[in-house]
């Protein structure tokens, strides 16, 4: 079966989740993966996506607005095309953060006050205004999770360990938390560094130009489709399991010559279920909730009978 645009996204809070999160990355709901579906069947249909007419004719309707032309007529490529025109509208200030930022930022906090967005050739870079050097930049295929944090015009406060951060084969991955204060867009990616961080923002008055109110609604929208077409061209080139490593995923790095990160703990969350062995005694019981995890899914309708037949004999299979 396969992907619709609108499964790439959670249900709850809108946010982006790379198709093999088993949760969302921003509030933590339960989504099925499709790793053991891109193992078994690399086509999922994503790469169609970005034409889909239905995708199309939305983004046709957004650059009319952003368009200063009257004609009614807005001539664009390709949604790539269509969201560089979005995202590059303003400036934004800019925070990164963790160990998979790219250029030469490592896991230290990167700040531009005037940032420039740009899309170009698979990858999202960020420029000072005025200046020719990339700060930082981030292949789209390595997009773990992307959400605005504005609804109706207002900015919403994330509360301390409001961002779940990545969940992949019952494990939470550790990562650095966002930026102090979030921002208006939040960027979760990955790679055998790390977990990292990416937030855009444009402050009332800060700026000269101040963004819509569905500004960034647009750019998670926009970027999460893009990002899962990216995705999916990778892992048909390289397979499944070392895309994952490429992201920094823990259960695929094992083998595969990447990092094995640690599930993430915090203060008054329960720890991930034991992803003991076979031999282990806590890999009945992490099935058994694995099970009754994906019961409740379907029973709220959140996944079909085939991703549960799917699933369920993907979760039989640790045992």
């Amino acid at each position: 079966m396969t992907i619709t645009a609108a499964s790439l996204f959670c249900p709850v809070c809108a946010a982006y989740a790379h198709p093999f999160l088993e949760a969302c990355p921003r509030c933590g709901a339960a989504r099925a993966s499709r790793y053991a579906e891109a193992g078994a069947t690399p086509d999922l249909g994503l790469q169609a996506l970005p034409d889909d007419p239905e995708v199309g004719t939305g983004a046709r309707q957004v650059l009319l607005r952003y368009s200063t032309s009257r004609s009614g007529a807005v001539s664009v490529s390709g949604l790539e095309e269509g969201l560089a025109i979005v995202a590059t509208a303003i400036q934004y200030r800019v925070r990164a953060v963790g160990g998979a930022v790219g250029g030469t930022v490592g896991g230290t906090l990167l700040s531009a006050e005037h940032g420039r967005v740009e899309l170009r050739r698979g990858r999202l870079a960020i420029r000072e205004l005025g200046a020719p050097d990339e700060l930082l930049h981030v292949e789209l295929s390595r997009l773990l999770g992307a959400a605005s944090t504005v609804r109706g015009g207002d900015r919403e406060t994330a509360a301390a360990g409001g961002w779940a951060g990545a969940t992949f084969e019952e494990e939470r991955l550790a990562s650095p938390p966002p930026p102090q204060g979030a921002g208006d867009l939040v960027i979760l990616h990955g790679g055998p560094a790390g977990i990292a961080w990416l937030t855009l923002d444009n402050p009332r008055g800060f700026l000269a130009h101040r963004a819509r109110p569905d500004h960034y609604a647009i750019l998670v929208r926009w970027l999460g489709i893009l990002a899962a077409s990216a995705a999916e061209a990778r892992w048909l080139e390289v397979g499944a399991s070392a895309h994952a490593a490429e992201l920094g995923l823990s259960a695929a790095s094992n083998g595969e010559g990447g990092p094995m990160t640690q599930p993430e703990i915090r203060p008054g969350v329960e720890p991930p279920p034991s992803t003991i062995g076979p031999e282990g005694t806590s890999a009945g019981s992490s099935v058994r909730a694995a099970l009754a995890t994906l019961e409740g899914l379907r029973a709220d309708g959140l996944v079909s009978d085939d991703e549960y037949a799917a699933k369920r004999r993907e979760i039989l299979a640790r045992l």
